[in-house]
Parts: C-alpha cells; structure tokens; sequence
C-alpha cells in the first residue's frame, strides 16, 4: 500500500514521497524546487508557508517562507517526509519527521506549486496527473477500505457528536464497527501522519485531531482537538 496514491473525496496523499529526503534545493527568481533522493521534485512560490507542528493556518507562527533565511529552510527541512497531501482545493501540505510542514494554501492561489516525478509533473494546484506514475485507489475515510470512487460514502449512521462535551469543539463518537476498523488500521500501522489526517474533520482547521471515543465507554483513543 505504500506504492499507492490515496485518493479521497477532498485530497490525496501521496504515499509513495513517504521517507524521501532533500538532496538539493535551487532557490530561482520567482519560484524553488526542493529535490529529493527518490525521483521526486516539489517546485513552489515563495508564497508557501512553514510552520513547526501546528496545522493550523492562522497559527502566529506559520509564516512565509521567505520569513527565514535560506539556509535555516534547509536545516529545517533536512529530514525524511512523513506526509505528503495534495488537497482537492488546491492547497498542499508536506510534513517531516522533526515536525515542519510545508504548505501552500487555497487562500493563496496565485503561489505556483507542482510536483514532479522523474521529472514529470505528476500535481498542480489544478489536481493530480491522469497518469501519476503510481495507482490511484480511491479510499472511503471511514472505513479505510478501498471503493470504486465517487459517489463517496456518507458519513456512518454510528458516528456521532456529542454537542454536550466539555471538548471545545465536542466528542465526537464511532459506534463498535467504525472503532474496530480503525484500531485494526493502526495496529498495521496504516494510521500514520497522513492517514490520521482524514479524521480531521474540518481538514486544515485544527492544529490536532478530534477526541475519538465509542459511545458510552471511556476514551478509545488519544486523537484530541483543543
């Protein structure tokens, strides 16, 4: 499953960038290109951001890119990618293992972002090449098992809020099937820096994952928003 593309209703992630490392960048003009040792390139505008561990986009310390130096970028960047997703909105996210993130922003359309493969460009913010270079399996976020594609699945009818929750943004509950699933998942270790992603329910909008807990028994799982 690492040689896939994930693909989900709102994004894909790009598993097969898992483990890659920066061997070079070229800092241009208008743009820069981060090379990596596994035959892929991410060529951005000086409009993407960093930021160190929160995913959230109006984190005071999320800043452009250009706010450091470039030799500090690349120290910062010098280690193997842990996630990488390309949002159906347009935007991108890359983490690394120390906990940067790169992202280019669906606020921000006029920043250029590509991803290439063997030097091919495989995503644009337009979306993913017909032909990427690895399979697409469409994946439904709830289940983690592999669908046929759109239409995607509806939200379970066994996963549910509680608007009553001490949790400032509420608990949210899977019923036993739903909770099976995903600690099945995480004990292969499936549910990793991206895949944990697609628990997140309003996408970029929370620094963490949301509280996930079965309905009427103590906390499953760890996965909390604050």
């Amino acid at each position: 499953m690492n040689q896939v593309i994930k693909e989900y209703e709102d994004r894909w992630v790009l598993q097969p960038m898992r483990g890659s490392r920066i061997t070079a960048v070229e800092w241009r003009a208008s743009d820069f290109e981060l090379i990596f040792d596994s035959q892929f390139g991410l060529a951005v505008g000086y409009g993407a951001e960093l930021s160190h561990k929160s995913l959230a986009e109006d984190d005071p310390d999320r800043h452009a890119i250009t706010h450091w130096p470039t030799a500090e970028i690349e120290r910062y960047l010098d280690e193997p990618i842990t996630s990488a997703v390309c949002f159906k909105s347009g935007s991108l996210r890359i983490g690394f293992r120390n906990g940067w993130k790169l992202f280019v922003s669906d606020r921000h359309p006029e920043v250029v972002a590509s991803i290439l493969f063997d030097g091919r460009e495989i995503w644009n913010r337009s979306g993913l090449a017909s032909d990427p270079g690895y399979p697409v399996l469409a994946i439904d976020p709830w289940t983690g098992e592999k669908i046929q594609g759109p239409p995607w699945p509806p939200r379970p009818d066994d996963y549910l809020v509680d608007y009553d929750s001490d949790d400032i943004n509420g608990s949210f509950y899977i019923g036993l099937p739903a909770l099976q699933v995903i600690l099945a998942r995480a004990k292969a270790e499936l549910i990793d820096s991206s895949d944990a992603e697609i628990l997140d329910v309003d996408k970029e909008s929370y620094s963490k994952p949301h509280v996930i807990e079965k309905k009427n028994s103590p906390r499953a799982a760890s996965y909390v928003s604050r």
